[in-house]
């Protein structure tokens, strides 16, 4: 079995963040605005029940919000926690600029809450 060492797969994470730095920022907004809902089906399946449900509820519950992250896998939307992870290690590799970090940071950061928010506000208007 073929498998990375640390520094092979540290090489790929390096470079993967090399390339994301250099995304075009409306693809990158767009990439993680749609991580909002996505991850936001997960939680939605998962809150299902209340708190005071049996156990196999909330096992259901705990099933399902994989769900959400595996469809941000599958589309190849950006998630703001994979993007500190390839950036920072591309920054630690110099391979990007603080400016640049800085950047898709907060591009997908705030792409993540606004698509978020999105979702809330179609849960919110359904229910009225």
């Amino acid at each position: 079995m073929d498998a990375f060492t640390p520094q092979q797969t540290a090489e790929l994470v390096s470079r993967i963040g090399a390339k994301k730095s250099h995304m075009r920022l409306d693809k990158l907004w767009w990439n993680s605005f749609m991580t909002g809902p996505l991850i936001g089906f997960g939680i939605r399946g998962k809150r299902r029940g209340c708190s005071s449900d049996i156990g196999l509820i909330r096992m259901i519950g705990a099933i399902i919000f994989p769900v959400g992250l595996v469809m941000v896998v599958l589309s190849g939307a950006d998630l703001f926690t994979s993007n500190v992870m390839f950036m920072t290690v591309a920054f630690l590799h110099r391979r990007v600029t603080l400016l640049d970090l800085l950047k898709i940071w907060f591009i997908s950061f705030f792409g993540n809450l606004a698509g978020m928010l999105f979702f809330v506000a179609l849960i919110a208007g359904c229910k009225q």
